[in-house]
């Protein structure tokens, strides 16, 4: 490891130079701009319907890694995957995401990476099944579980995560509480 000393006079360039360095640093085991995998990875084969889904997304392998956790350091939240195993505590696995210039809800099944080779590029994305909104009670919304509908978007459309419920046979799902604002 190493130190640069700027001084007071350096130029703005060296600068912005340094702390663009800096910031690289202590994120070296990002899998892209702003989103850190936690726990374990494994390589999955994909089964047809989710080749079929990944190919919108320009995947054209048929081995990639799956991971179950993520940390969106930027935005300042975990994301889980269904798979995880302490889940129903932690009940992170509902998210907000941007589909068309609008915000949708979604259950992130896992997480995925694909290191393609023509062109070599990698490209992260998540497996998703759709939450559909029934109707708005406040903050609070009403929805209802599309089961079967598999569905994939790319990890930097998440936008927040959110507390999901089951009362009275519905399903409910509010925003997280501000965690910078005291109880």
């Amino acid at each position: 490891m190493f130190t640069i000393y700027v001084d007071d006079n350096t130029d703005e360039e060296a600068v912005n130079l340094y702390r663009e360095l800096s910031a690289r640093h202590k994120h070296m085991d990002e899998i892209e701009d702003g989103v850190h995998p936690m726990g374990n990875t494994s390589y999955k084969t994909f089964e047809h319907n989710e080749k079929h889904l990944a190919l919108k997304l320009g995947v054209k392998n048929d081995v990639v890694k799956e991971y179950f956790r993520i940390n969106m350091y930027k935005k300042g939240f975990y994301v889980h995957g269904k798979s995880y195993s302490r889940l129903e505590k932690r009940q992170q696995h509902v998210i907000t995401y941007q589909k068309a210039g609008k915000a949708e809800f979604a259950s992130v099944i896992s997480f995925i990476q694909s290191e393609e080779q023509n062109p070599n590029k990698i490209i992260n994305f998540a497996f998703i099944k759709e939450i559909r909104k029934n109707r708005p009670l406040g903050c609070v919304w009403e929805v209802s579980i599309e089961e079967d509908r598999l569905e994939v978007i790319p990890n930097q459309n998440i936008v927040n995560v959110n507390n999901f419920m089951k009362a009275d046979n519905k399903c409910f799902v509010c925003p997280s509480p501000n965690r910078y604002d005291r109880d």
